[in-house]
């Protein structure tokens, strides 16, 4: 499955913007393949999460990603946490915004560089409490 999303451009921290209709019919097979699979790696579980947003399957988008979430927080502490939190944010509508709290906080606590586009766009924090975070 890895060498699959490789050849269709997938690596983890990268994904294509769009897919060929040869490419989203493979991608499909790569998701349906997923459900068979109880565990997957957590590169793995990314590229299927940014599959299945190219794809529209939001369901399949949430899923992917909560799993690729679990598995990197076990880890331990790395940017890619923050950055599945804010993607999350960005597709589970409902809970956005504690997404996002939990991506700044993450990024804050961990000594990473706070993604200020997040707290003026998402959080609605103003400019003058900034500081605070």
């Amino acid at each position: 499955m890895v060498a699959a999303f490789k050849r269709l451009g997938f690596n983890g921290q990268s994904s294509p913007t769009r897919l060929t209709p040869s490419q989203a019919n493979e991608v499909e097979k790569l998701l349906e393949m997923s459900k068979q699979l109880s565990e997957n790696d957590p590169l793995t579980e990314l590229n299927l999460g940014k599959a299945a947003e190219l794809l529209g399957r939001t369901d399949l988008v949430l899923q992917h990603l909560l799993r690729a979430l679990e598995a990197f927080r076990e880890i331990g502490p790395t940017s890619v946490v923050a950055e599945l939190l804010i993607s999350l944010g960005s597709h589970a509508y409902d809970e956005a915004l504690k997404y996002y709290l939990e991506a700044v906080n993450f990024q804050r606590d961990n000594f990473l560089p706070v993604n200020k586009y997040v707290l003026r766009k998402h959080c609605h924090i103003p400019l003058s409490e900034w500081h605070l975070w």
